[in-house]
């Protein structure tokens, strides 16, 4: 089974800072009670980047997110990859897609391509071969 980190992405990133910092300014006058929600906050946002990661099997595409979210895919049922930007589009069964954004795209496509050689690939700068 392979892992793949996951690779945060800017015009994610930027937003959620912003908006914890706005909401800390808030908090950071009623002190305790700020201070905790703040902390709280950081270590859920940490939590999230450092231990999102996608695995591959024989068969499936293993996602993990956070504490709770966990979504299995059958490599078979893919049937396009797209990059945009920082992230993959996967699309799947019929009418579901997945966004992702791993740090060894190409790498990824690559492995998930070998799998399924049914899967179309749209690429935007991914070499496939890199």
């Amino acid at each position: 089974m392979n892992e793949y980190k996951f690779k945060p992405d800017l015009a994610f990133l930027i937003p959620q800072c912003v908006i914890l910092l706005l909401s800390s300014i808030v908090l950071f006058f009623d002190k305790p009670v700020g201070i905790a929600v703040i902390v709280f906050a950081i270590i859920c946002l940490l939590y999230v980047y450092l231990k999102t990661r996608y695995l591959i099997s024989d068969k499936s595409l293993i996602i993990e997110s956070g504490i709770m979210r966990k979504r299995s895919i059958a490599i078979g049922s893919i049937y396009k990859i797209e990059e945009l930007r920082d992230r993959l589009e996967i699309y799947y069964n019929s009418f579901d897609n997945v966004s992702i954004s791993p740090r060894k795209r190409s790498e990824m496509v690559a492995q998930l391509i070998s799998i399924n050689p049914e899967i179309t690939c749209k690429p935007r700068n991914l070499s496939i071969n890199s």
